[in-house]
């Protein structure tokens, strides 16, 4: 099975860079909410519901804030393709460049624990009342959607999905450069020194079948 970006170019699908962002998304370094340092308090969930320490989430660089349902169909979409550029940063920068976090915006906890039960990185569990105060905080209408943290938890990206974030088409490890230098951290050592960033003629724009038939929270 190719990778989004491969069945993107094989498929000939170009987009300017404009149209990714015009693609319901707002970029990097967008502004939006205040900071939400009692995101970090958590709590948090690794697989098979085990308890994983908030100072695992504050040792990365980078937190992703993930709002997703498995009833939404952009969103199983969406988390598919941010599942493969978790991947690779981490694989390029270690295990401490990023982290995700679900907030899940399920009905039933079982359809959670099957839903995280898919995913590589942490979650908030079900039912929490944290869940509803991220969602008020970050004024979530629509899913899915993902805020990008730094450790304090600045802002970075009120909207990182598309544009110069994560998206159909998007690289990943320009996505996490661009991030990096939005929240005004050096990017770290690759592991790999064969693989650099690349630059915005290499990016395409956000496929419209992920971005524009979002499902209302």
């Amino acid at each position: 099975k190719q990778p989004p970006v491969a069945r993107c170019k094989q498929a000939n699908v170009r987009r300017s860079w404009s149209a990714c962002v015009m693609a319901g998304t707002s970029g990097v370094g967008d502004g939006g909410p205040k900071a939400c340092p009692e995101f970090f308090a958590g709590p948090f969930v690794g697989q098979a519901g085990s308890v994983v320490a908030s100072s695992q989430v504050t040792a990365c660089r980078l937190v992703g804030v993930l709002f997703a349902a498995s009833w939404c169909v952009p969103c199983r979409q969406f988390v598919s393709i941010l599942e493969e550029a978790y991947t690779e940063i981490r694989k390029e920068y270690g295990s401490q460049a990023l982290e995700m976090v679900l907030v899940p915006r399920e009905k039933a906890q079982n359809d959670w624990s099957d839903f995280h039960a898919s995913m590589p990185w942490l979650s908030v569990p079900w039912g929490d009342p944290l869940i509803n105060r991220l969602k008020e905080h970050f004024k979530i209408e629509r899913l899915p959607h993902l805020v990008i943290l730094d450790k304090s938890g600045s802002v970075v990206s009120a909207n990182a999905r598309g544009g110069s974030g994560f998206g159909f088409c998007c690289d990943p490890l320009h996505a996490f450069a661009s991030l990096m230098r939005a929240s005004g951290q050096e990017l770290p050592s690759a592991q790999r020194s064969s693989t650099k960033p690349k630059g915005d003629s290499d990016d395409e724009g956000s496929d419209a079948d992920t971005d524009d038939d979002d499902d209302d929270d």
